[in-house]
């Protein structure tokens, strides 16, 4: 139950602080005028994305430390932690694009033909995918390994008293 509260409290924050962070940048390049209404289309493909790294920081780590644990001649720390700095950056080859196509479709609208679009995502795949690798690294990389040291520390501690 606690862990999926957790889990929930995590979309819902990543949710709002996306948002607020368009906001935010909106209001910065055009000044104080009022932003444009976010489609449900851009919001879900923005939601889509934020769920696939927060599935690949706190699920599939596991997963993919016990591929490594049975394929891969390495210890359970080393595995552990390896999926853990790995996995989430991993995932933004794959949401990269949703995060591009939201923004074109944000931007430019719905009016805009496939091969526009597909044309906008290739000219800047390589620069934001380097850019979002950079920012999820630390966050969900280093910071999933510090947060499992802890946890697993605490619960020690706990157990012990």
């Amino acid at each position: 139950m606690l862990v999926c509260l957790v889990k929930i409290t995590i979309l819902i924050y990543y949710y709002v602080s996306c948002n607020i962070i368009i906001i935010i940048v909106i209001f910065i390049i055009i000044g104080n005028g009022v932003p444009k209404a976010m489609s449900s289309l851009t919001m879900l493909l923005f939601a889509k994305r934020d769920s696939m790294t927060v599935f690949s920081s706190f699920v599939l780590p596991d997963y993919i430390s016990k591929y490594l644990l049975d394929n891969v001649d390495l210890d359970t720390v080393t595995a552990t932690y390896s999926a853990q700095l790995i996995t989430p950056v991993s995932m933004q080859i794959l949401s990269t694009p949703l995060h591009l196509l939201g923004l074109d479709i944000y931007n430019r609208g719905k009016n805009i033909s496939i091969q526009e679009r597909l044309t906008f995502i290739k000219k800047e795949y390589s620069k934001t995918l380097l850019a979002r690798m950079s920012r999820i690294f630390p966050a969900f990389g280093i910071g999933g390994v510090i947060n499992r040291y802890i946890r697993k520390e605490g619960k020690e501690f706990i157990n012990r008293y």
